[in-house]
């Protein structure tokens, strides 16, 4: 029986939360090619991205309950423990910022709470709705591309760990144990601390590396018992633990997730109440027209349409250059064909000649013609 099977034969009610700025950020990157509303007039590929993996989540795991976590605006309490918490990271791109936005916006037109706790992470929100979920007999599902997340997992919350809009894999306690060779899921603060993150700037104690962090942790469970065994380690890494002891520690509260007040119940969370012509009429204005037939039904169910052929969403198609005769020779053959196809047409600068064209075919193959 596989996990999902499972979670849906518990008997339990189950809360899917999802990481909003990770999905957003990552199907950003993960798409190639520009998608531009021509009626609201800006780039939506973010949302498309992230409303596919939204509906196909819905329909794996048919939650009963569902919510979506954003980070806040401004610093966290992370920020005011250690400025240079995230500092290297560069800024979103400009066309981020419009696209949460309408992933609000659709999400409101959904029923779905989108939440936001000023000083904290959007990791922070989604541990504390898991907590809350799992006191009132609940399971959950967490959909982000954050690893940070896998230290929520326990034995009735689960990481769908996700990369772009790719279904990517889920992690319970077995396979997070698994992943840091031998450590559960609860110790990865502890990890963090020796080994710090480099993606998150945060230290962790110099010249430690996974390895020697893992063999530490694994043995003596906790920084306090590291450090209260420094005499039975060699000298080499005990020097090493004594010169960033402060490092350790510091690095250790950075990545601990943490509790939060929460503004909504788990009761405002349930999911199915929405309507559903309204949700359709805005994902027409987005132009998002193959993903309707994926719309879930108020009931919670998928709508089937057997007349719409949707080919399946891939986040890496092969990107075919037409400037030969051969290339477009293969492109008429394959359009020829029985198959659905889409076409983008950039009309972005109505008075300068047409820039290109690009095709994507159903083998997830785009051809772009200059």
């Amino acid at each position: 029986m596989s996990q999902k099977d499972s979670l849906k034969r518990s008997g339990r009610d189950l809360l899917l939360v999802i990481d909003g700025h990770s999905l957003i950020y990552r199907s950003w990157y993960a798409i190639p090619v520009s998608m531009v509303s021509q009626k609201l007039g800006i780039e939506t590929k973010a949302v498309y991205g992230f409303i596919n993996a939204f509906f196909r989540s819905i329909s794996e795991w048919a939650p009963t309950h569902c919510a979506v976590a954003f980070d806040p605006r401004g610093p966290t309490f992370r920020h005011e423990k250690f400025p240079d918490y995230k500092a290297h990271r560069k800024p979103s791109p400009p066309e981020i910022p419009s696209q949460v936005e309408i992933t609000r916006q659709l999400m409101g037109l959904l029923n779905v709470p989108v939440i936001e706790v000023d000083g904290y992470e959007a990791d922070d929100v989604l541990g504390s709705l898991a907590g809350k979920a799992e006191s009132l007999g609940l399971d959950t599902v967490i959909i982000t591309g954050d690893t940070d997340a896998l230290q929520l997992v326990t034995a009735h919350t689960r990481v769908h760990m996700q990369s772009g809009s790719s279904q990517g894999k889920v992690f319970d306690v077995a396979s997070v144990t698994t992943r840091f060779g031998g450590l559960p899921p609860d110790k990865q603060p502890e990890l963090k601390g020796l080994q710090g993150d480099s993606s998150d700037n945060i230290p962790g104690v110099k010249g430690i590396g996974p390895k020697t962090a893992s063999l530490l942790i694994s043995k003596y469970k906790t920084l306090e018992g590291i450090y209260s065994a420094l005499g039975d380690i060699s000298p080499r890494v005990q020097r090493l633990l004594e010169e960033d002891k402060d490092n350790a520690f510091l690095s250790r509260y950075l990545g601990t997730i943490v509790s939060v007040p929460l503004p909504v119940s788990i009761a405002d969370c349930t999911f199915g109440n929405y309507d559903r012509e309204k949700v359709i009429d805005f994902l027409r204005d987005l132009e998002f027209i193959s993903i309707i037939p994926k719309l879930p039904s108020p009931a919670g169910r998928t709508v089937e349409n057997q007349k719409i052929p949707v080919p399946p969403f891939e986040s890496k198609p092969e990107i075919i250059i037409v400037k030969t005769n051969e290339t477009l020779s293969m492109l008429q053959q394959i359009l020829s064909d029985e198959h659905p196809f889409s076409l983008w047409v950039d009309t972005r600068s109505p008075k300068d000649p047409l820039l290109f064209i690009t095709i994507a075919t159903h083998d997830s193959k785009v051809w772009y013609i200059p």
